[in-house]
């Protein structure tokens, strides 16, 4: 199942940039055999935060808000965009169980989506995204 979910997730982030002051990919991670790892704590470890980095976290809807709405002046490469996103988050919605996003840091932000895909497998889609 891992090897087919990774296919789907590297289909939906193909070209796809996360917009800030800088594009920036998007990696994937996958974790097998996890267990639980889906909190702040765990999060932290697993990026291999410094310690006292801030950790917040937001909603899969308030991550993709923006990223999903189409605006009328959109073109059609704007318009092609927003249905990528939109693609991706039903992949992660249908996919990843307990989906949330953790920003790791300040101005230079990590973005992490974590998800569970199965009894005990986790995936992490990543990213960063500069805000000063």
């Amino acid at each position: 199942m891992s090897a087919s979910l990774i296919d789907k997730l590297n289909l939906a982030l193909k070209d796809l940039l996360y917009r800030s002051e800088s594009d920036e990919p998007f990696d994937i991670i996958h974790w097998k055999d996890a267990g639980e790892i889906c909190g702040p704590r765990q999060v932290s470890v697993r990026a291999k935060c410094p310690a006292g980095t801030i950790i917040r976290t937001m909603t899969l809807d308030d991550f993709f808000k923006d990223l999903v709405a189409e605006k009328s002046w959109h073109g059609t490469e704007e318009t092609a965009k927003v249905q990528k996103y939109r693609r991706l988050k039903d992949l992660i919605v249908k996919e990843l169980k307990n989906s949330q996003v953790f920003l790791l840091g300040q101005i230079e932000l990590s973005i992490w989506i974590i998800g569970k895909a199965g009894k005990d497998d986790w995936f992490a889609i990543k990213t960063k995204s500069i805000e000063t």
